[in-house]
């Protein structure tokens, strides 16, 4: 095959492990549906309901609409099913994984932009939060999507000018199109902001203007893009302009912020710091602890790319510092010593302006992207918070394992013996630490994540099974009362968030029976015949008080009891309908 041919063939197979990764199983993994993505289900659903889909949705602490409202529409095609639901951030971060290969190949060449594309396809990171219907899913996408285009859009200038400024507008709408999806890309403005002054930088030719280069070629680009940014990010700025109070909506009064006096105990530079420290560790480590953003015990990447993130993070440091050397010599002297290249010669020439800009933009959101988890107190490492960094951080491992590779290849040839034996051997080595790098993260999520016990509780299965039941008796002639008696935030509907699981599961089947929800101090408007009482969670205090006052007998179901007791729910039902 030809080189050209080679590439398609590696990204179709890739691409083809990153969908089934994500795809497989959605209806099993992950093993439940957490309240807080529920949520986001049913009110797709209400707006359908309503046809009224919004760009900014202020129910349980505000959320941006854009997901929200993919939800809705998959449901109006597919129907409100757990699988469809999750099927949307699959899609989402298979789209990631396809775009994080362009953005790669654009920086450094099509070999490299395979292994950004196979790490980040295998990343367990990665894979985890394509599966879990939150929006920061979108955040690495739209990251990843304009940072394609800002850097084709620059390659392109001196090329073809009017493709250029295309460009350059066409990553100004992808950008904004960020604001619509999770409050942690608010920060990211700053990573394009490094990239237009490394551009600048860059355009900058210093004492010899031979080569034409002006810092002025870079400000239409820039209003371009700004424009480009504003047009899309213009209706939900019109919503905060009309509701400033969503802004801070999901701040919850500063409760986890580092600036809240309460939580840096008036040593804020030292809480950065042990918060910015954990939040690194996360890549060597230990990992986030929450069952439902990782495999509490693990880092957020496997041993060999652990390995690979650290090696590359001081070769991509080591390079922006000598190409800022070298570059200032250039524009200083007008000329540069000899200079000696990290990634080969077809992709990172002696241009040390090429090292600065993109070394640097690499630096940059790697550090800014984190901000949102280290600049909080709670949960940290939190790998939610910090997905952002994501692409960056595939793009940072993978500068080392293409580097061997590439000098593995160039050594092979040689003619002295030492070549012929270490650099093959070298070779092998980082390929099956690649492949094994698959096998890891797969088996990690797949078998000892997706089949715990704890990761179902984590996720309710508990309520998930609760609506399986109202599911099951959809058409019977009995009046059930869902008692929401989990002590959680409250909605819009006036119940606790917790109960969006239970109705989201029981969407399609609940016209089809008499259900109530009733909050535990409610109570006493249940009627003593013919009915079943559910409770959301075991509360024996309040389950024999309703023993009292209704005469009905216990029960516990437990639809999953692979996954232990935790699972099972509590109901009250007379002898006559059933109870055995």
């Amino acid at each position: 095959m030809n080189p050209k041919t080679k590439i398609i063939a590696g990204l179709v197979m890739i691409m083809a492990m990153a969908v089934f990764f994500r795809f497989y199983g959605l209806d099993q993994f992950p093993p439940g549906l957490y309240p807080d993505e529920a949520v986001n289900a049913t009110d797709g659903l209400r707006a359908l309901e309503n046809h009224n889909l919004n760009w900014y949705y202020p129910n349980n602490n505000g959320r941006e609409g854009l997901f929200i409202n993919m939800l809705a529409l998959a449901f109006k095609v597919l129907g409100a099913k757990v699988w469809v639901f999750r099927a949307v951030p699959a899609l989402i971060g298979s789209l990631t994984v396809f775009f994080i290969f362009l953005l790669a190949k654009e920086m450094f060449g099509a070999g490299f932009g395979l292994l950004a594309c196979f790490f980040t396809a295998a990343s367990y990171w990665h894979v985890n939060f394509s599966r879990i219907g939150f929006r920061a899913i979108f955040v690495p996408l739209i990251l990843c999507s304009c940072f394609y285009f800002l850097f084709w859009a620059y390659n392109q200038l001196v090329k073809n000018k009017k493709k250029a400024l295309l460009g350059f507008l066409l990553a100004g709408l992808i950008f904004g199109i960020g604001f619509h999806t999770y409050i942690a890309f608010r920060i990211a403005p700053a990573v394009v902001l490094v990239f237009f002054a490394l551009a600048v930088w860059t355009a900058w030719s210093g004492k010899d203007n031979s080569n034409q280069k002006r810092p002025g070629l870079i400000l239409k680009p820039f209003l371009l893009f700004g424009l480009g940014a504003l047009i899309t990010l213009l209706p939900i700025l019109i919503v905060f302009g009309t509701n400033p109070e969503y802004l801070g909506s999901r701040q919850n009064d500063n409760s986890i912020s580092v600036f809240d006096a309460k939580n840096n105990q008036g040593q804020l530079i030292l809480t950065i710091g042990k918060m910015l420290a954990l939040t690194l560790g996360q890549f060597i480590l230990w990992g986030d602890n929450n069952w439902r953003h990782n495999l509490p015990g693990s880092a957020q990447l496997s041993p060999f790319e652990a390995v690979m993130f650290w090696l590359g993070f001081v070769v991509v440091t080591g390079g922006f510092v000598i190409g800022v050397i070298n570059s200032w010599k250039l524009k200083r002297n007008g000329r540069l010593d000899k200079f000696k290249y990290f990634l080969g010669k077809k992709n990172i020439t002696d241009d040390p302006d090429a090292m600065v800009l993109k070394f640097g933009v690499l630096l940059a959101w790697f550090f800014i992207m984190l901000a949102p988890a280290f600049l909080t107190v709670e949960g940290i490492p939190h790998a939610l918070r910090s997905i952002g960094s994501l692409p960056a951080v595939y793009l940072i491992l993978s500068v080392p394992v293409y580097f061997l590779l590439s000098q593995a290849c160039r050594l092979k040839s040689e003619k002295s013996g030492r070549g012929k034996i270490f650099c093959p051997f070298v070779k092998v080595v980082v390929i099956i630490g690649i492949l094994t790098t698959a096998s890891y993260n797969a088996y990690n999520y797949f078998v000892i994540w997706g089949e715990s016990p704890q990761a179902a509780q984590a996720f309710e299965k508990r309520l998930v099974n609760i609506g399986e039941y109202l599911n099951q008796s959809a058409g019977k002639e009995k009046k059930i009362y869902v008692v929401a008696n989990i002590d959680s935030k409250k909605i819009d509907t006036g119940f606790p968030v917790s109960l969006e699981t239970i109705r989201f599961i029981n969407w399609e089947k609940r016209k089809e029976q008499d259900l109530v929800y009733i909050l535990p101090e409610d109570t006493e408007q249940i009627e003593k015949a013919n009915n079943e009482i559910i409770l959301e969670k075991q509360d024996q205090e309040l389950e024999n008080r309703l023993k009292r006052e209704t005469g009905l007998e216990r029960q516990t179901i437990n639809l999953t009891p692979e996954y232990g007791e935790e699972t099972g729910f509590t109901i009250l039902r007379s002898w006559d309908i059933g109870l055995k």
